[in-house]
């Protein structure tokens, strides 16, 4: 309804005047009558090849991290976060706090290159099944700060966990 909780810089305009007579509902028919094409398994593709350069680490270390991670990330992940606190109850699984964690999918005891790795993939491409989006249209450096940002964070809090385990 409001691109602009999730992203801030997002030029979509909000949407909930469409809801207010049948242009969403008949909105949201034609959009599901499109099916999937093969967007689903374009972005699969590219998910598997996509990996982070050396050359984009070292753009990242020019970057804040912090700063990036509070504008794309802060609104889910803070304990103040706005979309955090307006949509708690409906998120299948309340995004990891970055203060507190857990950070169930940035598990402790894995090979750090391969941490921070998996970190800036599911940054870059979100997290099938969950509330997790994507942030494809974001420059790779940004993405490796945030990363390295969010794998700061983790081994900060004292509150990590290894994935899939409760």
């Amino acid at each position: 309804m409001n691109p602009a909780m999730l992203s801030h810089d997002s030029p979509m305009p909000a949407y909930a005047y469409l809801f207010a007579d049948e242009r969403g509902a008949a909105l949201l028919a034609y959009m599901r009558s499109l099916g999937e094409t093969n967007v689903g398994a374009h972005l699969a593709m590219t998910q598997q090849t996509w990996r982070l350069a050396n050359t984009t680490l070292a753009a990242a270390q020019r970057l804040d991290g912090a700063a990036l991670s509070q504008k794309y990330c802060a609104t889910c992940h803070a304990p103040d976060g706005l979309t955090r606190n307006t949509w708690k109850s409906r998120f299948n699984r309340l995004p990891p706090d970055f203060v507190a964690g857990p950070f169930v999918y940035a598990p402790t005891g894995a090979e750090s290159n391969w941490r921070l790795h998996r970190i800036a993939e599911i940054i870059k491409f979100g997290l099938a099944g969950t509330d997790m989006p994507g942030h494809e249209y974001l420059p790779d450096d940004q993405v490796a700060a945030m990363a390295e940002e969010v794998v700061r964070l983790a081994e900060a809090s004292g509150h990590e966990r290894v994935a899939g385990r409760r």
